[in-house]
This record gives structure tokens, sequence and C-alpha cells, in this order.
């Protein structure tokens, strides 16, 4: 079996039955990530090859295209934290506006607390603003937190910014 990045053939990584070859007709790889130089892979999307003899010496190449793998070991990050401000008194509720970013496609999943308390999904994607009104808080000073976790698990937590809410 041989994970070999799109557009690239000489970045890989090649596993073969048993370990190292043993005969049998059967293996089960899990791939750690690194290339047949020892490597880190880069972020990328990996096409699975499996090469497969048979007992006559008969070679056959076939690529599952139906399959790939992506390596994705960058953290997504947060921009444009614009609100709520740090120290700002709110007289209403506050806004939480941000713009969740990754260099990967896929899902992010976006949450908040407040006050380190419950944590609250909002939906979520990458470069594209996210508005939520902060509601149910108490009049006092809060803290909030926000974290972005991308398809690969990969998580960012933003530094925690205080304010005041104060509807009276």
């Amino acid at each position: 079996v041989q994970f070999q990045k799109v557009g690239d053939s000489g970045i890989y990584k090649t596993y073969y039955p048993g370990s190292p070859y043993d005969g049998t007709d059967s293996a089960t790889q899990i791939w750690d990530g690194t290339l047949s130089d020892s490597t880190q892979a880069p972020d990328a999307v990996f096409k699975v090859e499996v090469h497969v003899r048979d007992l006559a010496g008969n070679n056959k190449t076939v690529v599952l295209s139906s399959y790939t793998v992506t390596v994705d070991t960058a953290d997504p990050y947060i921009t444009d934290f614009d609100s709520p401000v740090t120290d700002t008194v709110y007289r209403t509720d506050p806004l939480l506006d941000l713009t969740p970013e990754d260099t990967s496609t896929g899902t992010l999943v976006c949450s908040y607390s407040v006050d380190s308390g419950t944590e609250n999904v909002v939906a979520c994607s990458a470069g594209t603003i996210m508005n939520t009104n902060l509601t149910g808080l108490s009049d006092g000073r809060h803290t909030i937190d926000v974290t972005v976790t991308d398809q690969a698990g990969n998580t960012v937590t933003s530094s925690p910014v205080s304010f005041v809410y104060d509807d009276d």
C-alpha cells in the first residue's frame, strides 16, 4: 500500500504486508503521517495505491480513486475578533463578532464559553464572519473565550476577553 501526494509522486510512504514483508497475503496499515524518508508528511491530499503481486509473480498497481487521505496539521485561527471589546460596558446584549479561518477545506466547529461555563456551539465556516448575540447575561464583569476546531481535530482557543454587562 502506498500513500502518494496528489500531484507529486516523489512524496510518498510505502507499506508492505507484515513487518518486514513476511509472505502473508494480507496487510493492515495505519499511516503515522511520516514519509518514506522518515520526515513528516506535508499538509496535502494523498492518493492511495495498492500494489499486488500474485504467487506467479504478476504485478498489478491499482489507485483507489475513491479514497484519499488528507494530512492537516495546521491549527485553525481567528481573525477580526471585533466584539466584545475588552473592558467595554454593554447596556444591551453584546455581539460576539469574529472570523474563524482554516488553511484546509472542511467543516469547522466554533464554540464559546462565558465565565468558563458551558461551551455553546455556534454555526461557523472558514472566512465567514460569525455574529452571535450573547443573551442571558447577568449584570457584572464577564469573560469570554472562543474555540475553533477543524475537521482534523486541530484547535485554537482565543485569549479571554473581559467586558461588563449592565442593562440598568
